[in-house]
């Protein structure tokens, strides 16, 4: 137990490094979304890319399905739309340090 958190544990090293090497090559994705109520293909996107995201991280996604995620993308777009006076919002998907990064702006016009 003790190597282990003293990092000398040669199996938690191990998925360490490899967490490391795979959250190195996820690229950073951003999409445009208008209307995410209605443009379904683009939250689907989304979805794919973050529950791709949630995996190398190891996180789990067994209780994150489509539906639910949709209507939360769609509740909060309207909602950050209305407070900075946008038509867009911009969403992001990238890992840093080993952690998904989930974010929504204003698009810039």
């Amino acid at each position: 137990m003790k190597g282990r958190e003293e990092g000398r544990d040669p199996l938690s090293s191990a998925r360490a490094q490899s967490k490391q090497e795979a959250t190195r090559e996820f690229q950073r994705t951003n999409f445009v979304c208008a209307d995410a109520g209605r443009d379904v293909e683009t939250v689907k996107s989304l979805y794919k890319a973050l529950v791709e995201a949630k995996k190398l991280c190891g996180e789990s996604v067994e209780d994150f399905s489509f539906p639910r995620f949709h209507r939360l993308i769609a509740s909060k777009a309207e909602g950050l739309k209305e407070k900075l006076g946008c038509e867009r919002v911009q969403f992001s998907v990238d890992v840093e340090g080993g952690h998904v990064s989930f974010k929504a702006k204003a698009e810039k016009s």
